[in-house]
């Protein structure tokens, strides 16, 4: 009987291990004229003929291990050892994020769904091959792009945008303390330019003659435009414009009848269009002249 060293193995991909032989009374198995032969059953890795150093399969899915023998042959006389290569959860180092086909994570539009998973893999790139992995995962998002299901890893985008922020990033995160895993992929809103303004009527009453508007951009596209007035004493500086801006609104009262006025300003831009209502009093002012000395 040949008898090799060591127990039935389960083994990490890529692992390597030296098997011996040797005889019953323990004597080495090695004459001039006959030695032993490895070989391996089943796809569990390869092992040399001569010298019995074998390597454990370096691909092997998470929960779905590689069995197979090594074998050891002397004239006659065979001996077989089961191996098994696997991967367990404690194997799993890193944690990769993946999305449909097709879809840019530098160009996500207005409440876009996008479904997120993860997979575990060891040092050697072995990947999982089942949802168990993502199940496990809690998933996160900077709050400026918009939600995700903790769970299932579906990201809805937001609809509108804050004007600043237009990337952040989602995380999958898998165990927790010294074992935790956790990776990210960065992603761009592509949001519509949007047009926001601070005020939408000015009233300058008797004595005002100047206020400021604030034009401003919610989305990520460029915001183009241009004003226009229904009255000749009502202006806007500057007329138009890129990107948020601050727009002077006047009013003149010159040559100009006692009364009430009311004039509007009309916005149109590449994020949708705004009217803003302006008015303003003139008051005249009459003049009593009399004579010296004489009566009213």
């Amino acid at each position: 009987m040949v008898e090799p060293a060591g127990d039935p193995l389960v083994l990490k991909p890529g692992d390597v291990r030296v098997f011996r032989a040797r005889s019953l009374t323990g004597m080495a198995l090695s004459t001039d004229t006959m030695s032993v032969e490895w070989s391996v059953t089943g796809d569990v890795g390869v092992i040399d003929a001569k010298t019995g150093e074998f390597m454990a399969a370096r691909e092997v899915a998470f929960g779905s291990p590689k069995t197979g023998t090594v074998v050891a042959t002397y004239g006659k006389q065979t001996k077989e050892i089961p191996v098994r290569v696997e991967l367990s959860e404690a194997d799993i180092k890193r944690l990769n994020v993946s999305w449909p086909d097709g879809v840019d994570l530098q160009n996500v539009g207005p409440g876009q769904k996008i479904q997120f998973s993860a997979e575990g893999t060891d040092l050697l790139g072995n990947r999982s091959v089942d949802a168990r992995m993502a199940l496990d995962c809690t998933w996160s998002c900077s709050p400026n792009l918009g939600t995700i299901d903790s769970e299932t890893g579906l990201f809805t985008a937001v609809t509108t945008g804050d004007g600043q922020n237009f990337t952040g990033k989602v995380t999958a995160t898998h165990g927790s303390g010294p074992d935790m895993l956790t990776t990210s992929v960065d992603v761009r809103l592509a949001l519509p330019a949007d047009l926001t303004l601070d005020s939408l009527s000015f009233d300058f009453g008797e004595l005002g003659k100047a206020e400021t508007l604030t034009i401003d951009n919610l989305g990520s596209e460029t915001l183009i435009w241009s004003i226009t007035s229904d009255s000749p004493w009502l202006t806007a500086t500057p007329a138009s414009g890129e990107g948020p801006a601050e727009v002077t609104v006047e009013v003149d009262r010159t040559g100009l009848a006692g009364g009430g006025y009311e004039g509007t300003l009309t916005i149109e831009s590449t994020g949708g269009d705004a009217t803003i209502r302006c008015a303003m009093d003139v008051t005249t002012i009459s003049l009593i002249i009399r004579e010296a000395g004489g009566s009213q």
